[in-house]
């Protein structure tokens, strides 16, 4: 990429500090999944398909909010 070198190490030195406080305080949502550790989209969508399965067998109602930012 274009980015300088420092930046880049900046940035990330930023984004991890940032990460570790927010897993030491429980501020993200303990199911939220994509750029956590052991959290991966991969995982997320079998446990997704699980839940929608369990809600669908039992008569439940599913509401789902998907987003995608490009």
């Amino acid at each position: 990429t274009l980015t300088c070198i420092l930046c880049k190490l900046t940035e990330h030195i930023i984004a991890s500090n940032i990460s570790c406080h927010f897993t030491q305080h429980n501020i993200l949502y303990e199911l939220q999944h994509g750029f956590r550790e052991r959290r991966s989209c991969e995982i997320q969508l079998p446990q997704m398909v699980d839940d929608l399965s369990r809600t669908l067998v039992a008569g439940q109602q599913s509401d789902l909010i998907l987003l995608d930012f490009w």
